[in-house]
């Protein structure tokens, strides 16, 4: 009934702690028709004095909520997953109450053709006036601490998704910086091998190029110690032929017979120089003589390749069974014959 509290109290040993004033309007509502007001002063923890006070709109609402609470009604609490049993009345005072017949809403209403008021009814009724300002108090103190209340929630929730945003982002920004590092890092290891890659071509290249540059400093002086040799044997041919022929003459004393000189080996003939495709054959085997033998063998089966006798190559390579020998120079020195015999 409209303007009338209904009180309502817990069996349970806890009383009406584990229930809050939202929940308990919001499950009323749902069940028996719209709340108006809902009370419930500090918790005790005793079934016997802890007990909430709620209003309905419709008096048709109240007195459903009244007939089912005197005999039990069962709420649950979803949070703690436990069910609390409730009983209610009508607040004593109220309709049921002491007060009931005077007027429509039982002695929530003035009364009219009243009697003549003394002064202690007139303190009585000043004393209930204190106590609806009270209630009134109370109402408007309980709408601020819920506000107050909802505020902290809020603050506290804001704090603890800002923190929660703060970590996710500090762990992205970790993760990037890990994959920055790696790429950095390879990128490092990638330069590195390639500088001692070419430092190694390098010592490569300059071995063959001393030993070319030997090979040739040898042909040289070779050529110019048998140009000097036959300078010396035209020259003494020549002082024999032009020496005059007078019988009167002394005669020469002959000298001692000295053992001739065998002349030098004639010098080999150098080889024609390598063209582009004998010396890029030349290059890939140096490049590739750590690897195994097989797999030095597939270069020669490039397309590159076709116009050199690979096959005369191959079957001098096998006949020689020369592990000690690098490939490259099994190769170089076939092709430095081959090329002779073609000259």
């Amino acid at each position: 009934m409209p303007g009338v509290d209904i009180q309502i109290k817990s069996s349970h040993e806890q009383g009406l702690a584990l229930l809050t004033r939202h929940w308990i309007m919001q499950t009323f509502s749902k069940q028996f028709g719209p709340v108006t007001y809902c009370k419930k002063p500090p918790t005790t923890n005793d079934p016997e004095t802890d007990v909430a006070f709620i209003t309905f709109q419709n008096s048709e609402d109240a007195e459903k909520a009244v007939v089912a609470l005197r005999e039990g009604v069962t709420l649950n609490t979803t949070w703690q997953h436990m069910t609390v049993n409730v009983t209610g009345d009508w607040k004593t005072g109220g309709r049921g109450g002491g007060n009931q017949g005077k007027g429509s809403f039982g002695g929530g209403m003035r009364d009219w053709q009243e009697d003549e008021q003394s002064s202690r009814d007139l303190m009585k009724r000043r004393a209930e006036r204190g106590r609806s300002r009270s209630r009134s108090r109370d109402r408007r103190d309980d709408r601020r601490d819920d506000r107050r209340g909802d505020r902290r929630d809020d603050r506290r929730d804001d704090g603890r998704d800002s923190r929660r945003d703060d970590r996710r982002d500090d762990r992205r920004d970790d993760r990037r910086d890990d994959r920055r590092d790696d790429r950095r890092d390879e990128r490092r290891d990638d330069r590195k091998d390639d500088r001692r890659d070419d430092r190694k071509d390098d010592r490569r290249d300059d071995r063959g190029d001393d030993r070319r540059d030997d090979r040739k400093d040898d042909h040289r002086d070779d050529r110019r110690d048998n140009r000097r040799q036959d300078d010396r044997q035209g020259s003494r041919s020549r002082d024999r032929r032009d020496a005059p022929r007078d019988e009167k003459r002394e005669a020469p004393i002959p000298e001692e017979p000295r053992s001739r000189v065998a002349d030098p080996p004639a010098p080999p003939p150098e080889p024609p120089p390598f063209d582009f495709t004998e010396k890029l054959l030349i290059r890939f085997l140096q490049t590739k003589q750590d690897k195994p033998i097989m797999e030095q063998l597939e270069v020669l089966q490039a397309d590159e390749f076709k116009k050199l006798p690979i096959e005369d190559m191959l079957n001098t390579v096998i006949m020689k069974q020369d592990r000690k020998t690098p490939l490259y120079k099994q190769i170089e020195e076939f092709l430095i014959k081959w090329k002779l015999s073609s000259a």
